[in-house]
């Protein structure tokens, strides 16, 4: 965001809602962080995350509103037309993002430039780097992000354009300066390498024995967090998993789950760990996503509410079978307190191993995606249509991916007393 935004402008206004023009005449526009206010015969608050495209249009700025809406602001000297066009863009592709939980912390670097997706129209745009990855915001657009741990190729080609591509999505970043282009492009190989060293640092950390070779395909198999199935792993390092399990075990309350889901599971289990940012801690040890809906159980020796304060977070997953259906089940350590057992259906078709892959799949991209906040998959619709969890609204309406993990999720077991834990887990086994 450039220092000085510009925020007052005084024109006229148009918003129709439904058909129906609500309110019109002159009016003083302001922009503020979160929402945009239209003061005319009557003030207008318009959230950010209601704007679904802006659009500047000669004179003009036309604003389209979810569900059914658009905004029409003219009527003011043809210079202030682009700045507001461009201010307005910028606040709501920030505040979206922020509501997407694209981003944690400080950007570590920006660039104004125009941005071609998967071979769709050129757009202005601002794209900036965080060290969970990039986020496109397109002016007037929707913003997008591509995962640090997800990037399978990053080059500039000859005639400077700078292709950031995932399994997914391809990114191409062009129409700025070219030593822009090239701090930009070193920008993102830096936070590659810091996000490779950081999971490198934690496993060497974690399991001491670890060969180069072996470091190097774990550091691929785990980057930044995502899932490896139990197979990968001991592909790549066949003592591992026997290692896994000691580091889980060693806590009480997640050892006692785990037995009981590995039992369960056999051999179709995942596992993935990351470090975590001192806010990240902070957080995770004042969580109350996840309160006990019983008593909780007394901490014990070498339980979680017992343990000393970890700098990282693990999770595993299991594939259950029950009832002729197939499940998974998951769980995310992470701080002393509120755990529970996270359960997804799978595709009724295919044979166990593939659902169990393909349901691994959908949970691990949103884990990581949403940087490991349970509440937009667990919150109930009418929670965030009008609950306590609104804030997630948009990003149940905008991301497929948590559509698609939100679809699959089937309820969540408590860690209480360990009789009431498996009760519960059972019964969602259905």
């Amino acid at each position: 965001m450039p220092g000085a935004v510009m925020r007052d402008y005084r024109g006229e206004h148009a918003i129709v809602l439904g058909g129906r023009t609500v309110s019109d005449g002159k009016c003083d526009v302001h922009l503020d962080d979160t929402f945009l206010l239209i003061s005319g015969a009557r003030t207008n608050r318009i959230g950010y995350e209601q704007v679904e495209s802006i659009r500047q249009v000669g004179r003009s700025v036309e604003i389209q509103l979810h569900p059914d809406g658009r905004v029409h602001l003219g009527g003011m000297d043809g210079a202030l037309v682009r700045p507001l066009f461009l201010h307005l863009s910028r606040l709501r592709g920030l505040r979206w993002a922020t509501l997407l939980r694209f981003f944690e912390g400080e950007p570590l670097d920006a660039l104004e430039c125009t941005v071609q997706r998967d071979g769709g129209p050129p757009q202005e745009a601002l794209v900036r780097l965080y060290r969970t990855g990039l986020v496109g915001m397109p002016y007037g657009g929707e913003p997008f992000q591509l995962g640090i741990h997800e990037l399978q190729k990053v080059a500039v080609s000859p005639d400077y354009r700078l292709v950031c591509a995932t399994p997914e999505t391809t990114a191409v970043l062009f129409g700025c300066e070219p030593g822009d282009l090239g701090r930009f492009h070193r920008a993102i190989e830096g936070a590659r390498q810091a996000a490779e060293k950081e999971t490198a640092a934690l496993l060497e950390e974690l399991f001491p024995a670890l060969e180069y070779a072996s470091l190097v395909a774990l550091t691929g198999l785990l980057l930044r967090g995502r899932a490896a199935s139990k197979a990968e792993l001991e592909a790549a390092v066949p003592w591992i998993w026997g290692r896994i399990e000691e580091r889980i075990r060693s806590n009480a309350s997640t050892g006692r789950s785990y037995a009981y889901l590995r039992e369960r599971a056999g051999n179709d289990m995942w596992f993935g760990l990351r470090r975590l940012t001192e806010a990240e801690m902070r957080e995770a040890e004042g969580s109350t996503e996840e309160m006990p809906a019983e008593a909780p159980i007394i901490p014990e020796p070498g339980s979680a509410a017992a343990e000393a304060r970890k700098d990282y977070l693990f999770w595993f997953m299991a594939g259950l079978k029950a009832s002729g259906k197939r499940f998974l089940a998951m769980e995310v350590v992470a701080g002393t307190k509120g755990f529970a057992t996270y359960v997804y259906r799978c595709p009724e078709v295919g044979e166990d191993s593939a659902v169990f892959a393909d349901t691994a799949r959908v949970v691990s991209r949103s884990m990581v995606a949403l940087n490991f906040h349970r509440e937009p998959i667990y919150a109930a619709q009418e929670d965030i249509d009008a609950g306590r969890f609104a804030e997630y609204k948009l990003a149940v309406r905008k991301l497929p991916y948590l559509r698609a993990v939100r679809e699959r999720f089937v309820g969540r077991a408590i860690h209480t007393t360990p009789e009431a834990w498996q009760r519960n887990l059972e019964g969602l086994l259905v």
